[in-house]
């Protein structure tokens, strides 16, 4: 089980394949890996249910990962269907080196990108992260983004743009820990990563929390 893959178990068959990253195994006996800040990723074939937009609308989704980070002196993506230099921009989870959390998302026809972004947890420890967006698209879609840190809403800022309409569904692969460029590497540990169609709940995410922070020794 404990290879250079990660199985998908929601049936979609979308799993991953590890190049770099180590197998860590906690106390509790969960094994998560371990992202060296210079090229590791997890690289996940493009699948029609990993992008969320057709360039007319927007769908609702959702994405969750328990995240140990090092520091924030640089970008550090948690999760990401971004491809820059190929004009493949969909989606980025990550933190800033500002020390925030961000969730972007890109409609490449008009260049437009739009954010939600809120204080980074603290370093060092286990910490639960989501982000949720509605789907509603347009000129203020970042109002739709909700960030969570351990099950609760963060307070955030959204950035919106009005030539924003919506993603396109593009052919860029999804990547834990990194951007396909690898250009905004990961320090620390990821367990856990999810992407959810639809929008997951407060109550949802809080649930999450509870049923999993044992293994992360909170």
């Amino acid at each position: 089980a404990y290879s250079s893959t990660i199985k998908d178990w929601s049936g979609n068959a979308n799993h991953g394949t590890i190049t770099g990253a180590t197998w860590t195994r906690l106390s509790s006996g969960l094994w998560v890996l371990y992202f060296d800040g210079i090229d590791d990723r997890v690289s996940i074939n493009d699948a029609d249910n990993l992008s969320f937009g057709n360039s007319s609308t927007d769908s609702p989704f959702s994405i969750l990962a328990w995240v140990k980070t090092t520091n924030y002196t640089l970008n550090r993506t948690i999760i990401s269907k971004e491809n820059i230099a190929g004009g493949q921009r969909e989606w980025n989870f990550q933190f800033l080196d500002d020390s925030t959390i961000r969730l972007l998302i890109f409609d490449p026809t008009p260049g437009a990108q739009v954010t939600r972004v809120g204080t980074a947890p603290s370093a060092g420890v286990w910490h639960l992260v989501g982000a949720t967006y509605d789907g509603g698209g347009g000129a203020t879609a970042a109002n739709g983004i909700i960030l969570y840190v351990d099950g609760a809403v963060l307070s955030s800022t959204a950035s919106n743009n009005a030539s924003y309409v919506a993603m396109e569904n593009l052919t860029a692969p999804v990547y834990v820990g990194n951007r396909i460029d690898l250009d905004v590497d990961y320090l620390g540990h990821i367990a856990l990563p999810r992407v959810l169609s639809g929008v997951r709940s407060a109550s949802q995410m809080l649930n999450d929390l509870n049923q999993e922070r044992h293994l992360f020794g909170i």
